[in-house]
């Protein structure tokens, strides 16, 4: 069974890629994590 419970969910990566083809990102710095990304936009190339 599934219960909603209080708290955060910590740790948290994030990449997203836009519909004109360019990827931007998340950390959560709680846990560890740097943040970075949200300032960054980069194109994504494959």
């Amino acid at each position: 069974m599934v219960a909603e419970r209080e708290g955060y969910q910590g740790d948290l990566q994030t990449i997203i890629v836009l519909p004109n083809g360019y990827v931007t990102g998340a950390s959560d710095p709680r846990r560890g994590a740097a943040a970075v990304g949200l300032g960054e936009v980069r194109r994504v190339v494959q």
